[in-house]
Parts: C-alpha cells; structure tokens; sequence
C-alpha cells in the first residue's frame, strides 16, 4: 500500500509541474512585460513604463467632473429657454 501512494504522488507532483508550465503561457513578466515567464526567470531587462502621478490623475478626473457639470447646467439652461419661449 505505501507504494502505491509514492506511486500516486509522484503522478499528482508531475500532473501540477505540467499544468505550472501551461500556465506560463498567460504570465506576464512584471521586469521585461513579456509573456511566458515568471519575473524570477527573466534574463531581460526592465522596461521603463511611464505612468501618471497620483496627482495628475486626481486633477484630471476633476477637470472631467467639472466639464460634466457645466454640460449638465448648459443643457438645463437651454431646456429653461425652450419652455419660456413656447
């Protein structure tokens, strides 16, 4: 019987390196960015990737608030005048 389990550990160990090794196929590397590896298997270099600043994100989702309102209010002022003028 102890054989049998070594048996069938060995078989479930080899079945989850072969499913490791498929799933490679959708891993990102977080160094180089490809695909296929893991980052502490990589043999490339880091790439620079340009990213906003918190701050400049936070300033441009309120310009993009901003502008919505005005719309809104543009749009009600315009419906205002329809109704006053009919």
């Amino acid at each position: 019987m102890p054989e049998f389990l070594r048996l069938l550990a060995a078989v479930q160990q080899s079945h989850l390196e072969n499913l490791c090794e498929a799933n490679k196929q959708h891993v990102r590397c977080q160094k180089c960015l490809e695909f296929g590896h893991w980052t502490y298997e990589c043999t490339g270099k880091r790439k620079y990737l340009h990213r906003p600043s918190r701050t400049a994100e936070l300033k441009k989702a309120l310009k993009e608030k901003e502008n919505r309102l005005l719309l809104q209010q543009r749009e009600s002022g315009r419906e205002r005048e329809r109704e006053t003028s009919t």
